[in-house]
């Protein structure tokens, strides 16, 4: 009764699914012993899945080049507030965080800096910072292929992580 949960949001890497994500990281019984033993806090999970197949490079974020790929949006807008809506969660930035592995550490990084005021913290795990699918962010080089690059964007984003830092 009252109680509101922090949520943890895993975008799975590719090839990937958010099922596959629980599976393969035996998430479940995992949390399940840090909460027990005291070291997490109970929290809530989503693990959604993205793209037409587990194969799909989408890096998560909204694609430069096919205009109908909007990850990032799906993530830092419909997903969020549908959790917000569907679980007994904290929706302040303090209990959001956002991670993964590989293609979805990438898009976790850019998700979190494209929306500091929601998510308060990242966790990446083998990630990449230079984006690497021209058919998200268009050719290596190019304006918008730096815009999603973390790497490239990190250096423009210093007074807004000065006033919302992400941990």
């Amino acid at each position: 009764a009252g109680v509101k949960y922090s949520t943890l949001y895993l975008l799975h890497g590719l090839p990937g699914s958010g099922p596959e994500m629980f599976h393969d990281l035996n998430l479940v019984s995992s949390v399940d012993a840090l909460i027990a033993s005291k070291r997490i806090q109970p929290l809530v999970i989503v693990a959604p899945s993205d793209g037409p197949t587990t194969q799909t490079d989408t890096e998560w974020i909204n694609s430069q080049v096919i205009t109908t790929w909007r990850w990032g949006t799906f993530v830092d807008r419909e997903l969020v507030t549908w959790a917000d809506a569907s679980f007994a969660i904290c929706s302040m930035r303090a209990g959001r965080a956002l991670g993964s592995i590989s293609m979805g550490g990438f898009g976790a990084m850019n998700d979190a800096l494209s929306d500091l005021p929601d998510f308060g913290a990242v966790t990446l795990w083998s990630p990449y910072f230079i984006s690497n699918t021209p058919l998200v962010d268009g050719p290596a080089g190019s304006v918008t292929w730096r815009a999603d690059s973390p790497l490239y964007r990190l250096p423009t984003l210093v007074q807004q992580l000065r006033a919302s830092p992400l941990h």
